[in-house]
């Protein structure tokens, strides 16, 4: 479901800025085949278990201790991971997210990245505050 409506909002973004999205540079869902089987192994380890539900209920803490718990055994996983917790309010979280979606190649992407930079730098993330003056200053691109 959640899939759904993201390929309907980048088909809007199209239609809005003309910019067309590059399929591999969409957010992953955490609703694929793939994420399923990563997930089936985070539920083998009661800690990564426990920090997936809670992440999954909203807890915006525990996206990042998963994140961290499982970046060197998943690390194409961590993006989702770092999505539910940027949706979930956690500025570390949304700063990651940013920086993964604001290094991609389509505009579109690169404008949700700058989406998430803000929200990060707006709940004080100082790293996300530092970048953000670089993109506004021209610094960076």
């Amino acid at each position: 479901m959640k899939q759904k409506h993201f390929v309907f909002f980048a088909a809007l973004l199209v239609v809005a800025t003309g910019v067309p999205c590059a399929a591999a540079d969409l957010p992953t869902t955490c609703d694929d085949d793939a994420s399923a089987a990563v997930r089936s192994e985070l539920f083998r380890n009661s800690r990564t278990a426990n920090l997936y539900r809670a992440t999954v209920n909203g807890d915006k803490e525990s996206a990042t201790a998963l994140a961290v718990e499982i970046g060197k055994t998943h690390p194409d996983y961590v993006k989702c991971i770092n999505r539910l917790g940027a949706e979930n309010g956690d500025p570390i979280a949304q700063y990651n997210y940013s920086t993964w979606l604001t290094e991609s190649k389509d505009e579109v992407t690169r404008l949700r990245g700058m989406y998430w930079l803000r929200r990060a730098a707006t709940a004080n993330h100082e790293l996300a505050k530092e970048k953000l003056a670089e993109y506004r200053s021209g610094k960076r691109k």
